[in-house]
């Protein structure tokens, strides 16, 4: 659970530093609200979170690539 929770806070302090991989982030997060909402399955919107979360983070990634 400790690498876990490590891996986590990487992860966000990776995305957070990056606007926009925190803007695809949170348009997910919307999405998946917004399913819930119209009472899509679980899980489709599980898909999505975790889609969304790779997505962001690829995205940082390769964004911190270009900067150096």
């Amino acid at each position: 659970m400790d690498i876990l929770t490590r891996q986590l806070r990487e992860w966000l302090k990776l995305i957070a530093g990056d606007g926009f991989a925190a803007s695809i982030l949170a348009a997910v997060g919307v999405i998946c609200f917004l399913a819930f909402g119209l009472g899509a399955a679980y899980d489709l919107v599980g898909g999505l979170l975790v889609l969304g979360l790779v997505t962001a983070i690829f995205e940082a990634r390769s964004r911190a690539k270009n900067r150096r």
